[in-house]
This record gives structure tokens, sequence and C-alpha cells, in this order.
């Protein structure tokens, strides 16, 4: 019976984790033809995230992005792509997640100037999960079932780089998510998260 209720409980866990990425710490412009930068970020519930990308001409960057539970591929392409002042990009990204897939469409907005640049974004996500079985590792027993499902869900981002050089900067990000389905909820409010990027 213990054994039941321990992977009846991980299931219910697993079951509601079926999230894309969550944090961002991305601003408007692009890093540049055959520039590219690693990034880790990491929430105050040691939640992390680790995105490498490169990019392939002055306004078109593509990479990875690895996070606690999603992995996937990622594109960004800056509209107005300024050394200093104000850049716009629309970010995309698409991948795998626990139990699941996801795609995200984001506005990705900067203001560099000096070696501040505040940023904001707004990002929608798409995670979609197929039928699931927890069964009971003893004697395979279905102990619960879980149907395909869908769900969408926007998330806010507010943050600053400082941009110690061209190479290295630190960042503060601020993220709240917002239900946009009926019966969806969030138990945060906002969520604070720092990083770290590094160019090369």
């Amino acid at each position: 019976m213990k054994s039941r209720l321990l992977f009846a409980i991980f299931g219910l866990l697993f079951s509601g984790c079926a999230l894309g990425p969550i944090l961002s710490h991305d601003n408007g412009r692009s890093l540049g033809d055959s520039n590219g930068s690693i990034g880790l970020n990491v929430t105050n519930q040691g939640y992390y995230a680790l995105k490498a990308s490169y990019g392939f001409d002055e306004n078109l960057d593509i990479g990875v992005e690895l996070e606690a539970l999603a992995l996937g591929l990622r594109g960004k392409y800056s509209f107005i792509n300024q050394e200093n002042g104000y850049s716009t990009a629309v970010v995309g990204g698409l991948g795998t997640t626990l139990g699941g897939s996801y795609y995200y469409v984001q506005s990705a907005n900067s203001y560099r100037t000096g070696k501040w640049e505040p940023f904001g974004s707004l990002r929608i996500t798409k995670v979609s999960y197929s039928a699931s079985d927890i069964t009971d590792a003893n004697t395979g027993d279905i102990l619960t079932s879980y149907p395909a499902s869908s769900f969408t869900y926007g998330t806010i981002f507010i943050g600053s780089k400082y941009h110690f050089s061209e190479k290295f900067n630190l960042s503060l990000e601020l993220s709240s998510f917002i239900a946009m389905e009926s019966g969806l909820t969030f138990a945060n409010s906002v969520m604070p998260s720092l990083g770290l990027g590094v160019g090369f």
C-alpha cells in the first residue's frame, strides 16, 4: 500500500510539471555574425537553465536550451538591433518537456545605456503531453492514468543585464506566469532569477 501511495504521489507531482522553459534573460539585441554566448540562469529555488547560442548573421541567433524540465532549440531574430539604445526581437523555441513537448513565441525588448541594459519580454507557450500510466514497479499494475492534454500559458519577464565587458554580463530577472485557460493556476506569483552570460 505504501509503495502504491508513493507512486501515485510521484505521478501527480510529475504530471503537473510539464512546462516549457520558464526562464528567459533575453535582450532585444542579437549576438552578431559569428559570435556566440553561453548563459547560465538559476532561480532562488534552485531551478536552472543553460543556453548556448550562435549568431548566424547580424540579426539571427540559433541555439539550444536546457532547463530542469525542458530541452529544445531556440532562435532569435532582431528587427531593431543597436549596440546602444532600443532593440527588439522575436524569439521562438520548441522541444521536449517531461512527458510531452512545447513550443513558444516571445517578444524581447531592451534598452542599452552604458553598462546597463534593462529588458522586458512576453512569452506565450503551448505545452502538449501524451497519455501515460503510472504502474506499480513490483506487479506492473496500473495505479493511475493521465489522459493526453495540452494547455497554453503566458510569462512576463522584466529585468536588467549589467555588462562588465562585451563578453561578460550578469542579469537579474523577475518572471510571472499568466494562466491563459480556465482551470490553469500557478502557485508562485513572481519568481526571481540570476543569470551569467559569457560570450565567445
